[in-house]
């Protein structure tokens, strides 16, 4: 596996573990979900995936770049801005 695999697996967990998300939802989980896919990605639990993933790869976004991480394709790009 390469690293853009393991990145992607680190931000699905960071997802299931931020959400709460059971076995159906994690399965749903593709690269073009965003947050109008997920019941339980709500304004409310945003900054619980922004915290887990500041947590699991050791960055901190800034406000601009926390409004833009609505998808896990804008996760996974801004991930990769800020990661070597």
């Amino acid at each position: 596996m390469g690293p853009l695999v393991d990145m992607i697996d680190q931000v699905r967990l960071c997802l299931v573990n931020a959400l709460a998300l059971d076995a159906a939802e994690t399965a749903a989980l593709t690269d073009s979900t965003g947050i109008a896919d997920v019941e339980k990605w709500t304004s409310g639990t945003h900054l619980s995936v922004v915290m887990e993933l500041e947590d699991t790869f050791d960055v901190q976004f800034d406000d601009d770049e926390v409004v833009e991480l609505v998808s896990f394709s804008a996760i996974l790009a801004a991930l990769e801005r800020k990661t070597p």
